[in-house]
């Protein structure tokens, strides 16, 4: 029996790529393709640009609620009256001194800090929703 080096040719010249083709794939014997980095000036890689807007949108008032949300901005400020953490006027109005107490509040009771009134905000407050 013979062994398989004496049924290979020795002669690497005599030796023939095999050129079969796998479905998908180049044939065996090409070389791969070279890899190009992108440029940091790619724009395929980069988000989109959008316009800018010219004016900002005009804040309106919406019909509805805004009378249940002044009385939940007058809870809010009550609350934070007697917590320590607000000593403008109870009026309703969600001014900037509000925002900063709302801040400070959230701060202390490790809640995220919004420019908002969340309901976490609400439980600390001991403000039930009606």
């Amino acid at each position: 029996m013979k062994s398989w080096r004496s049924r290979s040719k020795t002669s690497a010249q005599s030796r023939k790529p095999l050129n079969v083709l796998v479905e998908g794939h180049a044939s065996i014997g090409t070389p791969a393709p070279n890899y190009v980095a992108p440029s940091p000036t790619d724009t395929s890689t980069q988000q989109p640009q959008y316009p800018a807007m010219n004016t900002p949108a005009t804040p309106r008032t919406l019909h509805g609620n805004t009378e249940t949300f002044k009385e939940i901005v007058q809870d809010v400020q009550f609350a934070m009256l007697a917590f320590g953490y607000f000593n403008g006027p109870i009026d309703g109005v969600f001014s900037d001194q509000l925002r900063v107490s709302l801040r400070k509040l959230q701060e202390d009771y490790e809640l995220k800090i919004t420019d908002t009134i969340p309901p976490q905000t609400l439980d600390a407050l001991k403000i039930v929703a009606r």
